[in-house]
């Protein structure tokens, strides 16, 4: 977006927002270097910070799980297998 689009974009926005509004956005200051770089390294670390919690949380749960599964179906299996016939029965 060239700068000219923009200043058009913002004196339509300005229109539409009032008197108020335009004035008070006189008054930004431009970001600082690096700033955007920051921020989205913050917001990374946030996410991983919240990705490990939920991993921490979920893992055991999942683990727990499937250990129910294969004990549950060791002993359905054992169940539907039928007994072992000996020399001696038949």
């Amino acid at each position: 977006m060239s700068r000219d689009d923009e200043d058009r974009r913002l004196a339509d926005e300005e229109d539409e927002l009032g008197e108020p509004i335009a004035e008070l956005r006189d008054l930004g200051e431009p970001m600082a270097p690096g700033f955007r770089r920051r921020l989205h390294r913050r917001i990374e670390r946030r996410q991983l910070a919240g990705d490990v919690t939920t991993l921490f949380w979920e893992a055991p749960v999942a683990w727990t799980v499937e250990m129910l599964r294969v004990l549950f179906g060791a002993k359905d299996a054992a169940r539907r297998t039928p007994p072992k016939r000996s020399e001696d029965d038949g």
